[in-house]
Order: structure tokens, then sequence, then C-alpha cells
């Protein structure tokens, strides 16, 4: 019968005829006084029985798990996708393993699944809250996730959507300014009837409708209320802010819309499905500018313009960020914020006499 017993360092000991010491510091790369050919021997041997490190001794030793958790509002979301895919990367090199949960975007879920990974006693967390509807219900919970961080003995960083209340580190696109230079690029090319597809509740969706009203603002342009259309960040509700957009197209020709910015990916493909259906050609009867940048809207005919965001840079910051709290648990609070850019392609039509 085969044994599945893992190999140990007393088990190489055995076999090398040397002390379970010598074998388990040269293991863990110890400069000792020790040949380099009982090293070599050692080395070999451990390779033959196959033998792996104990990440729990080391974890008895260091006070660590050599684990991180991620949490995630929708792991379908290309932008969450891709950012976990980035931020597993970061902490395999760095020989941690990332356990990554999806929340489904619910306030209550963030709460269970942050003392989830307490309980496991990972080394830190990293959080991206949800913020769908932003129900009395959701806000509760939301208040209550906050204070659970702030009270929790290990590092958290916040990603994507900071909360203005909370004293951890974060890092963050400048969404106000993402908000401002899609609305910008609109009134550049003489559109001054713009709607905006936004969800509110969220940091980063307030913070596009911010720069979506002051560009209105700076251009002297009038920010109607019926032109701020709420919309979580799902396909199906940016279907359902499609139909909203047709209302808005069937108007009086004075009154009519001409241009819309929609701040998530997955609410584009929703709102790109309802134009299709009711024949309304982008680019021509409609102009629309995306936010994510993501493979998706890259593959849409025509081309979408886009809100880019370096998902890379982003998990590249949040583990730095991670990495010295641990090792600087004292250092002051960091919250980064990085720049962003727009991506152009055949979606925003240039209006006559521009």
């Amino acid at each position: 019968m085969r044994d599945h017993r893992r190999a140990t360092s007393r088990d190489i000991a055995d076999k090398v005829g040397l002390s379970v010491s010598a074998v388990s510091q040269t293991l863990n790369g110890k400069d000792i006084r020790l040949s380099q050919e009982n090293k070599l021997l050692i080395r070999a041997t451990a390779k033959r029985m196959n033998y792996q490190a104990s990440f729990v001794a080391g974890s008895l030793a260091t006070h660590r798990s050599y684990a991180y958790g991620l949490v995630v509002p929708d792991i379908e979301n290309p932008f969450f996708s891709a950012l976990a895919k980035a931020l597993e990367e970061k902490s395999r090199e760095s020989v941690n393993i990332l356990v990554i949960l999806n929340s489904n975007d619910c306030p209550g879920i963030d709460v269970d699944l942050f003392n989830m990974l307490a309980g496991r006693q990972v080394d830190g967390v990293f959080l991206i809250p949800s913020n769908r509807s932003g129900k009395e219900t959701g806000r509760e919970s939301r208040n209550r996730l906050i204070t659970i961080v702030e009270q929790s003995t290990f590092p958290v960083v916040f990603i994507d959507r900071v909360p203005q209340a909370s004293r951890c580190d974060s890092v963050s696109f400048d969404n106000v300014r993402g908000g401002y230079l899609a609305t910008e690029q609109f009134i550049r090319r003489g559109h001054r009837r713009i709607v905006c597809l936004a969800n509110e509740a969220s940091e980063s969706g307030a913070g596009r409708l911010k720069g979506y009203i002051e560009a209105l603002s700076d251009y002297d342009i009038e920010c109607r209320a019926e032109y701020i259309i709420s919309c979580d960040y799902l396909e199906d509700e940016g279907y359902r802010a499609g139909e909203e957009v047709l209302r808005l197209l069937r108007t009086e020709k004075d009154e009519r819309i001409t241009a819309v910015l929609s701040c998530s990916d997955l609410a584009t493909l929703g709102l790109l499905g309802c134009l299709h259906e009711n024949g309304i050609s982008v680019g021509d009867k409609c102009s629309v500018i995306s936010y994510d940048n993501s493979p998706m809207i890259r593959f849409a005919s025509p081309g979408i313009t886009s809100v880019s965001q370096n998902v890379k840079c982003l998990a590249e910051q949040a583990f730095a960020l991670m990495e010295t709290r641990i090792t600087r648990p004292d250092s002051q609070v960091t919250r980064v914020v990085l720049s962003l850019m727009i991506v152009e392609r055949e979606s925003v039509a240039v209006l006559a006499g521009v």
C-alpha cells in the first residue's frame, strides 16, 4: 500500500545520516558549517523524497500564516477578476497564498467574509467594499464593516472603493478626474445634452458623477437631474438604464440627448444591448463612453471609447502597501490615488459646427 505521509526533515536526516538540525537549516537556506558535499546530498535527497517545507511550522516560528485575503464584490466583473489575478500573482511571487472571496456586492456578506478571514488568521486583507443599492440595511452593514476593520489586529488595505471614514491604507483611481475627462471628451465634440449612468452609492461612482457635474459646470452647461440615471454596475441594470436613455432619445429634437457616459463596462454591455435591440446605432444616433476599458469593451463594434484604469498598477500598489504595513506596523497611513487616461475609439461622434 502506498504511503501518502509527507516526508519530514527527520525522514531526510535518517536517510542521509545527519542531524535533523543540519537538514532543516540547509533546506531553509541557512549558512551553517557543513561540507558542500553534505549540503548537496541533503538537497538531492529532499528532492527525491518530494519534501515540501511546512508553512505551519514556519508560521509558529514567525507568527505569520503567509496568507492574505481578498474580498471582491463581483468576481465575474472583468475589472475585479483582473485585479484578483494580478494580486494572486504578486502574492505567489512572495511565497504567500491569496484567499479570494466573493461578496455578491452585498454589504452584509462583506462583514461575514471579513470575520471568516480573521478567524483563519490571515496576515492581512485586501478589501473592496460592496455598495449595491444603498438601502438602509446596506448602509448599516457598511458602517459595521468599517468598525470591525478599524478594530482588526491585522492590516487592511482598501482598494478602488475607499470609505472616507476609514483610517486604513488605500489605493484607488482618481474617479473625479475620470468622470471629468470623459464628459469633457463629449463636450469638445459638440455634445451638450449628456446622460450619466452612475452608482451614486459607491465612492467610485460618486466620484465619477462629481467629475461629470464639474465638467458641465466648467463649460457652462446645465446639469439636468433627468440626465443622471442611478445604475448598479451590472449588465441587467445597464439594460434598465438603457430604457431610460431610449426615452430621452425620443424626445423633441431640441431636448434630445446625444451622448451617454456609462460608469462601468458591465452596465455599458446592458446599455449597448438595449440600444441595439431598438435600432439605435452607437456613434451615430447616440455617442457612448464607457469606464474600465476591459476586454469585453475593447472588441465591441464600433469600438467604444473608454476611461482606462491600469489594474496591474493598482494591484502592485496595494500589495506594496500591505507589505509595508506588515513590516512597519506603526508607519503613517497612506492613501494612493492613481491617474487614468481616455482610450479613444469610434463611439463618439463629432457634431456639426465643431
